[in-house]
């Protein structure tokens, strides 16, 4: 994946994230002649992760008669400044929802930034390599913001903006393996895994991963989806975060069990994961 075209890419899907503006007056009476009220919201035409996913930038487009602009992290007013950028940082605020508004004569005007990571399911009937049914595999197609699991003969390492990974039973210990510790080689999107515990809403930088985890029933995990083709090793907007949870593990080899997704993909290398 050209790293251009990803950043096109999010500048044109921004619409998809912003809810149209919202007036909320401020005073019974809105302006005056040395005030004049706003009558736009401001249109925010940048939203990145930056510093390694930690935190998210924001720029927006200047208002008219803007006296000042607050930024709202989940309808908490976090941030009030005269500039038209802003950057929220991940240690101290993650965010459901943002909002960047513009005051002036009374008057405030806003759009939302929904950044709620996005579920792509849970899939049923994961099996470890040595089971008879072969479906061991677990595809993340970050196309379709979907999660299956797969046969063997159905992973294709080549395809593009796909992880994929396999449930492996390493003699009686159950693991999760990314496709490039198998010998397929590796694939676009190398999937690596934290350590057990989903109970921060940022996810850990990127020392806090392996490709190779073993697992337990109910587990949950933070994963990094890190594109191999494009700043490989480094966490960019080429890249996503996500969630895998374990369901519970039966029998006693081969093993069963299902798992569930959910993605940031809202701003690709951001690691907020609020959920």
């Amino acid at each position: 994946m050209r790293r251009d075209s990803l950043i096109g890419g999010i500048l044109l899907g921004l619409a998809l994230l912003f809810s149209g503006c919202e007036r909320n007056p401020q005073g019974p009476e809105e302006g005056t002649k040395e005030n004049p009220p706003i009558t736009a919201a401001p249109d925010i035409v940048e939203i990145r992760a930056v510093n390694s996913g930690a935190d998210l930038y924001l720029e927006w487009t200047a208002v008219e008669n803007a006296e000042e602009y607050y930024v709202y992290c989940d309808n908490d007013k976090i941030a009030t400044t005269y500039r038209t950028s802003y950057t929220i940082e991940g240690w101290d605020h993650v965010c459901m929802t943002v909002k960047v508004a513009a005051y002036g004569g009374g008057v405030e005007m806003y759009r939302t930034v929904d950044l709620r990571p996005s579920y792509y399911g849970t899939a049923d009937n994961l099996a470890t390599h040595d089971a008879p049914s072969g479906y061991s595999w677990v595809k993340i197609d970050f196309n379709l913001d979907s999660v299956s699991v797969v046969q063997q003969d159905d992973v294709d390492p080549s395809a593009p903006n796909v992880g994929w990974f396999v449930f492996y039973n390493r003699s009686g210990l159950p693991q999760f393996r990314d496709i490039g510790a198998t010998s397929f080689g590796q694939a676009q999107m190398e999937i690596a895994f934290s350590i057990p515990g989903c109970n921060d809403d940022l996810a850990p930088d990127a020392g806090s991963y392996v490709v190779v985890r073993d697992v337990s029933s109910s587990a949950c995990h933070f994963f990094w989806a890190d594109n191999t083709r494009s700043g490989y090793g480094s966490i960019d907007e080429n890249d996503y975060f996500g969630i895998v949870r374990v369901g519970t593990i039966v029998g006693s080899g081969p093993y069963y069990t299902s798992v569930s997704v959910s993605v940031q993909d809202k701003v690709p290398g951001l690691r907020w994961m609020p959920l």
